[in-house]
């Protein structure tokens, strides 16, 4: 076994671990000789206070990609299982008679987030004991639940599980779970954490009286009639007027949706449904009763009155529904939207995110998959009969007004990070998130003082989980962090040339603008699927990709004196548009092709 103690050094076997699952800790906490079980248990950026104790961090057991694979497949297998005995549970409760796409709408989006999220805490406390058999190890954990708290809705779950009480609440109950005889209970004081655990549930948009009125007034009318209904899209209020035009009907703007209730929980109600579920495994058991304190009041307690909501608040016989996200979090919407495709409803998707059609595997796009009649791509076709590529709103709409100043600076874009994973998807999860915030570092060390001077970091607004803000700052670039009072388009005409440093959403929008654009990011983290791998590689051949921060450095500080002549030569170029003519697509006309494309699908084409 080995110690850190300032360095890496050899050490006898100790006469007592005691593991760590958290960063809630203090220094009087530490025994001589501790075991933290992941690098989100150490202070950030620096592990300051720790100079003088022998720890170890557990190796991250996903860090090997293949099993991180191989679990996605078993994690979405056990969510199928579930999926089917929790509809069927539910439907016996709520008395619902319906299919079981029914509940993959409603239930689907909590479901696959809650059992990827309990199988990761479990198996990284499994391989933490695992690797520690053989030594005398010992964990606290609270007496009294530190984290007694059962969320309203999906968005205060996950709101909920990026909290360091819940998670140290969860890691509690896999220690007694797993090693009973490990634990040593103690008291801990009241928890302020999770009385500040934001309501999420449904909130009232807020705008002025004569806003609401105007659409008050167009959501009368439009629920009144079967209509092709648009929502939650992200579209701005003329588009949507226009493709109410062009579908030769009132646009419905938004609904505003008003929360007067959220029940208590009812635990025998609870208990009635864990009763239904089987289990086939000991992870499986823990997962099942986990259910009782994780499941949202709004597939149970609060299910009726959103049912009656949904149907007071949206239109009445759609034809067809389509949204770019609302899939995810709107329960009412997703409500409404079930009971909709159960009486003939189309339900299709248009693609919201960059990400979607080029990762290998992603949850939510899988998803997306399973529930829709038929998903609106940006170009790509995959391998489903349900892909239609269209034009892309988001990027026909940007394209219109950025250009690059090639004279100005670099803007190198950093992606938002989470300190405990929430899905599985192609991209770091966990730790990894720590080493792909490192390499932005790396990057910028890597770059002649000439060109690191005009660079300029735009950070995500908001969570800072590993603490880089700090490394920034510890590393003398404080002043290289970009001002976010300016939109991303606004720096972005600011700039010569854009460094992406992961493959999301902002990576299409920068190529479709034809935005000069260097990439680096670690393609094991990264995995693409076998449409968007081929491009990848033609975009490394030319020096517009990079698998390292050191060589995407050490491009940028190559062709940065002349970017324009770089960005503009044939090769480059030519990759560009041909692989925006498969997940990129724009047109000026878009709102026409959307609406042909809306009407065609739910046969009411003139």
């Amino acid at each position: 076994m080995t110690l850190h103690s300032g360095e890496t050094q050899p050490h006898p076997t100790p006469k007592s671990l005691k593991l760590i699952t958290t960063a809630l800790w203090h220094r009087s906490d530490l025994s001589s000789e501790t075991v933290f079980l992941g690098d989100w248990c150490l202070p950030f950026p620096k592990e300051e206070g720790l100079e003088e104790v022998k720890y170890e961090v557990v190796p991250y057991f996903w860090n090997d990609r293949d099993r991180f694979r191989r679990h996605n497949t078993l994690i979405a297998d056990l969510y199928e299982k579930l999926l089917k005995q929790l509809g069927n549970a539910l439907a016996d409760i709520h008395e619902v008679q319906a299919s079981g796409r029914y509940w993959r709408i409603i239930l689907g989006p909590w479901l696959f987030y809650f059992v990827s999220i309990f199988w990761e805490r479990y198996h990284a406390v499994e391989s933490a004991l695992q690797k520690y058999k053989a030594f005398p190890l010992s964990a606290e954990v609270d007496k009294s639940k530190r984290f007694a708290y059962i969320p309203a809705s999906l968005p205060e779950f996950l709101s909920c599980v990026e909290s360091e009480e819940w998670n140290k609440s969860i890691y509690d109950d896999v220690l007694r779970y797993l090693a009973p005889d490990l634990c040593r209970e103690r008291d801990r004081a009241g928890n302020p954490d999770q009385q500040n655990v934001a309501r999420q549930f449904l909130q009232t948009p807020s705008a002025s009286w004569g806003r609401n009125l105007l659409h008050a007034v167009l959501a009368f009318f439009a629920r009144r009639f079967p209509s092709h209904v648009i929502l939650n899209s992200g579209l701005a209020a003329q588009d949507l007027v226009v493709l109410g035009f062009y579908l030769r009907q009132l646009p419905l703007i938004r609904v505003i949706q008003k929360h007067s209730k959220i029940s208590g929980p009812n635990y025998s109600l609870r208990e009635a449904v864990i009763s239904k579920l089987q289990s086939n495994s000991t992870f499986e058991r823990f997962l099942i009763g986990q259910i009782v304190n994780q499941l949202p009041l709004s597939y149970l307690e609060d299910f009726e009155w959103i049912r009656s909501q949904a149907r007071k608040t949206y239109p009445l016989k759609p034809k067809s529904i389509l949204t770019g996200y609302g899939f995810l979090d709107d329960d009412i919407f997703k409500v409404w939207t079930a009971e909709s495709v159960e009486s003939g409803c189309r339900f299709n998707i248009f693609q919201h995110g960059g990400q979607t059609g080029v990762r290998l595997f992603d949850q939510t796009e899988e998803h997306q998959m399973e529930i829709c009649d038929k998903f609106f791509s940006w170009g790509w076709k995959g391998n489903s009969q349900k892909v239609i590529p269209v034009s892309s709103a988001k990027l026909s709409e940007a394209k219109r007004s950025v250009q690059p100043n090639y004279a100005g600076q670099v803007l190198l874009i950093c992606q938002p990070t989470y300190r405990y994973p929430r899905r599985l998807s192609a991209e770091p999860v966990g730790p990894q998130e720590k080493k792909y915030l490192e390499s932005q570092i790396l990057f910028v060390n890597s770059l002649d003082g000439s060109v690191r001077k005009h660079l300029s970091f735009r950070l995500y607004q908001g969570r800072d989980p590993w603490g880089f803000k700090k490394k920034i700052q510890d590393a003398g670039y404080e002043s290289l962090v970009a001002d976010r009072s300016l939109s991303f388009w606004e720096q972005m005409t600011q700039s010569r040339i854009v460094v992406l440093t992961y493959n999301a959403t902002t990576l299409l929008e920068a190529l479709a603008l034809n935005f000069p654009t260097l990439m680096f990011w670690n393609p094991d983290w990264w995995e693409l699927n076998k449409e968007a791998r081929p491009w990848f590689e033609k975009f490394a051949s030319a020096g517009v990709f990079h698998a390292s921060p050191e060589l995407a450095a050490a491009k940028l500080n190559e062709v940065y004196d002349d970017v324009e002549r770089w960005w503009g030569c044939r090769q480059i170029q030519s990759i560009r548009e041909r692989f925006c003519q498969q997940f990129c697509l724009t047109s000026s006309d878009w709102k026409r092709e959307w609406a042909r494309n809306i009407i065609q699908d739910s046969g009411s084409l003139d």
